[in-house]
């Protein structure tokens, strides 16, 4: 994630690059057998609930995908002492995205794999531009 301030808002540009060893998920056929994850990253930023492109049957799927997230500054000028957005994690959450076809109906249902947060209060106090780096999926709780 790397800081933007322009005169009217904060932006925060959000790389998802890939994840590595990714648990596997049941399938949802009657064999249940352990399957490699139909996976896909959602985060949120402000009021804006982004979503990466779904990677199909893949424990290390690469997304490579990239988004530029505004708030702007007057947002923030009535709240609280520590509930400014960059002094709190920006959580991802990784999914497993399930699809069932059966007699031509398709029913959907996402599986939680696990999530992330960054902190993203280095942005604000150290002068960092950016924050690069793997962040440990964590199973939900």
């Amino acid at each position: 994630a790397s800081l933007l301030m322009t005169s009217n808002d904060y932006g925060v540009h959000v790389t998802v690059q890939q994840a590595k060893h990714l648990p596997t998920v049941c399938s949802s056929t009657s064999d249940n057998k352990s399957i490699p994850p139909n996976a896909y990253v959602l985060y949120r930023w402000y009021n804006q609930r982004v979503t990466t492109h779904t990677i199909r049957s893949s424990v290390a799927p690469a997304w490579h995908h990239s988004r530029m997230c505004t708030m702007p500054l007057d947002v923030t000028a009535g709240m609280e002492p520590g509930k400014h957005p960059l002094k709190r994690a920006l959580e991802f959450r990784v999914y497993h995205k399930v699809l069932q076809v059966s007699d031509g109906n398709v029913n959907g249902g996402d599986l939680l794999i696990g999530k992330a947060d960054v902190d993203l209060s280095p942005l604000l106090y150290t002068g960092f531009e950016e924050l690069n780096g793997w962040y440990h999926v964590g199973a939900p709780h």
